[in-house]
C-alpha cells in the first residue's frame, strides 16, 4: 500500500533528523526519493505492471530507512568498521529488511530489498521490481544515465531490453 509506505517514510525521515546530521539526513532522503521516481520511470519504459511498478518505487523509497539508522552515531560507533564478511551495504540492506518485517511489511518487499543485496546476476528473475530498482541506483551513480555494462551484465529479458535501449541516456532527474 503507497499510503503506508510514504507514512512510514515520512515517519521515520522525521524521527531521525534529530539525530542524524541534517546535511547527510538530506542526501539519504533525497536519494530514496530520486531512486523511488526513477524506479516508476524505468518500470513505465520496462512495461511492469501496475503493481510490480508501485512495488519497485516503495522499495526504493523504504531503502532509505537503514542508511537513517545506520547513520545514527551510536550504530556507526558499533557497526562503522567491517563486520566479517559484512559490509556496509550488506547491514544497511538487514536494517531495512529487518525494520520492514518487524514492522509487517509484506514479505515480498522484504524479500526484493534483501535480493537489492545479491550481484544482478543472480536469478532475480521472480523479483523484476528489484533489477529496476538496481538499475534507478546505477543511474544514480552515473549521472542519471544507466551504464550499458552494467545492463548488459542482466541475464536476457524483456526488462534487459528495455534498459538496454535507454542505457547511457539521460534520465529525468
Amino acid at each position: 500500500d503507497l499510503l503506508l509506505v510514504l507514512l512510514t517514510s515520512i515517519g521515520v525521515g522525521s524521527y531521525s533528523e534529530k539525530f542524524v546530521e541534517a546535511k547527510q539526513h538530506q542526501v539519504i532522503t533525497e536519494k530514496a526519493l530520486h531512486t523511488a521516481l526513477l524506479s516508476k520511470e524505468l518500470s513505465a519504459a520496462a512495461m511492469l505492471s501496475p503493481e510490480e511498478s508501485d512495488l519497485a518505487f516503495s522499495t526504493a523509497l523504504l531503502s532509505g530507512i537503514g542508511q537513517l539508522v545506520f547513520a545514527h552515531p551510536s550504530w556507526q560507533q558499533r557497526l562503522g568498521q567491517p563486520f566479517g564478511h559484512l559490509n556496509q551495504n550488506s547491514i544497511v540492506n538487514t536494517i531495512n529488511v529487518y525494520l520492514l518485517t518487524l514492522w509487517g511489511y509484506p514479505e515480498d518487499l522484504c524479500k526484493i530489498i534483501k535480493c537489492l543485496l545479491q550481484s544482478h546476476d543472480d536469478n532475480r528473475k521472480e523479483y523484476p521490481s528489484a533489477v529496476i530498482v538496481k538499475a534507478s541506483e546505477a543511474a544514480i551513480d552515473n549521472d542519471n544515465r544507466i551504464p550499458r555494462d552494467w545492463v548488459i551484465g542482466l541475464p536476457p529479458s524483456p526488462i534487459r531490453e528495455s534498459l538496454l535501449a535507454l542505457s547511457d541516456k539521460q534520465l529525468s532527474p
